[in-house]
């Protein structure tokens, strides 16, 4: 499935409008932007586009809470600006310190310390720390998957671990995975995990669709890490000023029914959000726009679906 490129890429706006009023045969007539710095996410109230957090993956045959809990600690270390670092390193040598910077809050002594804390884990020797263990990380072979495998396989050798990376599509390392080998961890997008494993994914959030998951995958004998705090899910957003304009917008439905069919465009992976977004909510679909965060604040697009590091404010 889709990945989000290096610089963040994925970018789905309504194009850019005319007149004022929503009332109109012209939906890209009728409901112009309204420029601003100030912004405001709109709640994507039907569920549409899936959270878009990492999750380790690993067999629950094969000891899952000792080997999850370093994982755990390498997931809730992940942060968006950690992992756009790495991203967007021109060099080995500063994807290197990119990678030693995103790791740099994991307290070593106090990571492995942590061992013991799922239901079922080994708890810590005499000397507060945890076995050694080594791992085998398989990651997509794409830019982001390349980069959230350093991030990992950095974050266990921090706490003491052993490590080496494959490359694998999500359906392979899950394979891989369910093979109940002591070491083996699939490292897949909440949206890639849930096509491979037939889960559907309810509207209710991150921790509701990471739920779901984990459920369908105990009954294949699968046990899922923490999810990452890096979170890449894109929301849709416009100026607090066009919210305003069109009655205090606070979600898609609300969107849909101010401004019916305002086109949509996406760039790079998020083309794949254009059908299933219009469908459900009667919008449109247009051409494309690189810049649609700062287009939506000079007034030149309407609104914007992009990962909401990149909108915050």
């Amino acid at each position: 499935m889709r990945t989000w490129g290096p610089a963040v890429a994925a970018v789905l706006v309504a194009a850019s409008l005319g007149t004022a009023g929503c009332a109109g045969t012209d939906p890209a007539a009728a409901c112009p932007p309204v420029a601003g710095t100030a912004t405001t996410a709109l709640a994507d109230d039907r569920g549409v586009l899936s959270a878009k957090v990492w999750l380790p993956v690993v067999s629950s045959k094969a000891g899952s809470p000792d080997w999850l809990e370093p994982l755990d600690v390498a997931s809730r270390s992940l942060t968006d600006a950690g992992l756009d670092g790495i991203l967007e390193a021109k060099d080995a040598d500063a994807r290197a310190t990119a990678v030693r910077a995103a790791v740099s809050d994991i307290p070593r002594a106090a990571a492995r310390a942590a061992a013991g804390r799922r239901p079922g884990a080994t708890p810590p020797g005499p000397s507060g720390t945890a076995e050694a263990r080594s791992y085998h990380l398989l990651v997509p072979a794409s830019p982001l998957g390349d980069a959230v495998g350093a991030y990992y396989a950095a974050a266990l050798e921090r706490q003491g671990h052993a490590v080496s990376t494959t490359a694998a599509g999500t359906a392979e390392a899950v394979t891989t995975v369910s093979r109940a080998r002591a070491g083996d961890v699939a490292l897949v997008e909440l949206p890639d995990l849930a096509g491979t494993l037939g889960a559907l994914l309810p509207s209710t959030g991150t921790s509701g669709q990471v739920r779901a998951a984990a459920t369908v995958a105990a009954e294949r004998s699968l046990a899922l890490g923490a999810p990452s705090a890096a979170n890449r899910t894109p929301q849709v957003v416009v100026t607090r000023a066009f919210a305003a304009a069109h009655g205090n917008l606070t979600d898609l439905t609300g969107l849909a029914r101010a401004c019916p069919g305002l086109p949509l465009t996406a760039t790079d992976g998020a083309v794949g959000a254009l059908a299933p977004l219009s469908a459900a909510y009667g919008l449109g679909t247009a051409g494309a726009d690189r810049d649609a965060v700062g287009g939506l604040r000079s007034g030149r697009v309407a609104a914007a679906l992009a990962p909401v590091r990149h909108h915050a404010g």
